[in-house]
């Protein structure tokens, strides 16, 4: 026969021994759920073997989406207007969202189906099946309910966890910072603890590149430690008796005593390791306990002695291979072991050793001026 009907249904999740075969554990638990409804033809209660479809949408109103089916349970007993049908959509179907049940029936074994209206809300009770796995939970879950250990993996990449590194943190840090390590002193804000000019922080090691950002240079260490071994063997000969001077970004060794009596050779280096000959022979004679002073960019070599002579000429040199003697003989006589320095444009000499001990101090009012003579370089 072939009628129009009308059904009242609605949504009951019964117990998962109704639906299943019983088991030991819950989560045997399917996407299986019964669905009870009542079947009236026309005005009284149907009886007999009907074809049911079902289909789930997202709207009650029509058209809607299509979410799951149409499934058709065919061959389903009404018993004085009652029937019960297992439905079963598969999973991804019940997500938090609303649905409605769109029914359908036809008299058992062909012909049309009749949609049924209005289609039917899907209230929360079948959502239960959700519970077969926990990454299903909707909502709120208190943290008292936890229990166990959650893997690092199993939070999101924006989640800190201890021992995390190559984080960038964005905005304003707030609290005791006293368990912090490494901060690069350049990256702190203005007035929250930024040292000042002059200030001393303490570093670890002599080579701190955080620190050498932030505008800080290596202090000598005060205490006379933190030395460094640049060489054991500089190729210049082992020597006494003889001064260094820093000059135009070099440091200059020149002659000396040695086992074999006074050298004259002359070595500069940057950095104490790598070492360049610039002269091995200098125009004024292997010596030792001689002045060196350096000014004007120049070099400037006087006095100093031998096993038989003490000497009282001057000498100057911007690239230790070329000298110009300034003065064969200057007024304070042959001398060495002796102090010298230059001062607000003056070069000073005073005591050392020449007849006896001395203890006399000259010095030239003009260093443009030496020997009597004043000097002029050619630009």
């Amino acid at each position: 026969m072939n009628k129009n009907h009308a059904m009242a249904g609605w949504l009951v999740l019964l117990a998962l021994s109704a639906l299943n075969a019983p088991s030991t554990t819950v989560f045997a638990q399917g996407s299986a759920f019964s669905y009870q409804g009542r079947l009236n033809d026309h005005t009284n209660p149907a009886n007999g073997i009907y074809d049911l479809r079902f289909t789930v949408y997202d709207s009650a109103n029509t058209p809607g989406n299509l979410i799951a089916g149409p499934m058709t349970v065919a061959a389903t007993r009404v018993a004085n207007g009652l029937f019960s049908a297992t439905l079963d959509f598969g999973t991804g179907v019940f997500t938090g969202r609303g649905r409605w049940l769109e029914v359908a029936v036809r008299t058992n074994g062909g012909g049309v189906f009749t949609v049924l209206a209005p289609r039917q809300p899907l209230l929360p009770s079948p959502y239960a099946v959700m519970a077969n796995s926990a990454s299903n939970l909707l909502g709120t879950l208190p943290a008292v309910q936890l229990t166990g250990t959650l893997p690092v993996t199993a939070l999101p990449s924006s989640a800190l966890t201890n021992n995390a590194r190559g984080v960038t943190l964005n905005g304003s840090f707030v609290g005791n910072g006293a368990g912090l390590t490494n901060l690069n002193a350049g990256s702190l804000a203005p007035g929250s603890g930024v040292i000042p000019s002059g200030g001393i922080v303490l570093s670890a090691t002599a080579s701190n590149a955080a620190l050498t950002s932030a505008g800080f240079a290596l202090m000598v260490n005060p205490l006379g430690g933190g030395w460094t071994q640049a060489t054991n063997t500089a190729p210049w000969s082992a020597r006494s008796l003889y001064p260094v001077v820093a000059v135009n970004g070099q440091m200059w060794v020149m002659g000396g005593g040695t086992d074999y009596g006074p050298t004259n050779d002359v070595w500069s280096s940057s950095n104490g390791v790598t070492w360049t000959q610039a002269s091995r022979t200098v125009p004024w004679g292997g010596r030792d306990s001689f002045g060196v002073v350096a000014f004007n960019g120049q070099m400037w070599v006087m006095g100093g002695r031998t096993s038989h002579n003490y000497y009282n000429d001057v000498w100057s040199s911007s690239n230790g291979v070329t000298w110009t003697r300034a003065t064969s003989a200057a007024p304070w006589g042959g001398r060495g072991g002796f102090g010298v320095v230059a001062l607000n444009g003056q070069l000073w000499v005073m005591g050392g050793t020449g007849n006896g001990y001395l203890n006399d101090v000259w010095f030239l009012e003009n260093a443009s001026m030496l020997g009597g003579f004043f000097l002029f370089q050619k630009q």
